[in-house]
């Protein structure tokens, strides 16, 4: 069975693993999941190689995802696709265990520190946020609608316009005919990547649902929580964001 073309959940919805040692394993807890992946790579021997990045993201060449640890369990989500899922963890010296809730071990893969392959995110080359979809920015969602409704809305590839190589949605064509008139006045900063990771000095994804108008530009984020922490140093935020978002476009180009 390959799994060359799939990630870490990918692989774990194979046949699982058998030969196990007889002594129960000590599974993570959620801190001690966080300290083993954050920063480092997990791989399968030479079929695929994922590296985890601090904030959340999941690197590899051929896509991006996130991981997270809930609980003690260590959780993928890959965009909503059949990947997504949670599993319990233990480690035994550069191996980490991969379990079912129910304790059936799925898979077994090897940790390493760092990242040697120098992985990032399969969308981290583009100037405008279009990850899992097809070339579509913000998810398809209308960003003129953010102005003109005050909500976010979802917008039809009947209505679509390419800009910045990417393909934006609108709801209509008075919001598409608005956008190329003054793309610069409704596109979201940043390249519609989360404004908080941003202003951390990181790339992620929108959850289209989080934004804000400030000072009549939109700003979105990854998460409502996201938009909150930003809230809390509007200013302060900003320029951090405006001064990484120089240095991520830079790396871009190269």
């Amino acid at each position: 069975m390959k799994y060359a073309n799939i990630g870490l959940f990918a692989a774990l919805v194979a046949l699982g693993l058998t030969g196990l040692t007889s002594a129960a394993p000590t599974m993570l807890s959620e801190g001690q999941i966080n300290n083993t992946i954050a920063g480092n790579t997990l791989l399968e021997g030479s079929k695929w190689a994922e590296y985890y990045w601090p904030n959340s993201t999941i690197a590899r060449k051929s896509y991006r995802g996130e991981w997270s640890a809930k609980g003690s369990t260590l959780c993928f989500d890959y965009a909503g696709t059949k990947y997504d899922g949670c599993y319990q963890m233990a480690v035994e010296g550069d191996k980490v265990h991969l379990y079912s809730k129910d304790g059936d071990l799925k898979k077994v893969l090897e940790l390493t520190k760092g990242n040697p392959k120098n992985l990032t995110p399969a969308h981290a080359g583009t100037m405008i946020d279009k990850t899992f979809y097809d070339g579509v920015a913000m998810e398809g969602y209308d960003p003129v609608a953010y102005f003109t409704e005050g909500r976010p809305v979802k917008g039809s590839a009947e209505f679509a316009k390419e800009w910045l190589g990417a393909k934006w949605h609108f709801a209509n064509a008075k919001h598409r005919d608005f956008f190329v008139s003054n793309p610069g006045k409704y596109m979201p900063q940043f390249g519609g990547y989360c404004s908080k990771a941003m202003s951390d000095g990181f790339v992620k994804s929108l959850d289209p649902d989080a934004w804000r108008i400030i000072d009549g530009k939109l700003y979105v984020y990854a998460s409502q929580k996201g938009r909150k922490k930003f809230a809390k140093d509007i200013p302060g935020r900003i320029a951090k964001a405006k001064a990484n978002w120089v240095k991520i476009k830079a790396g871009m180009s190269q």
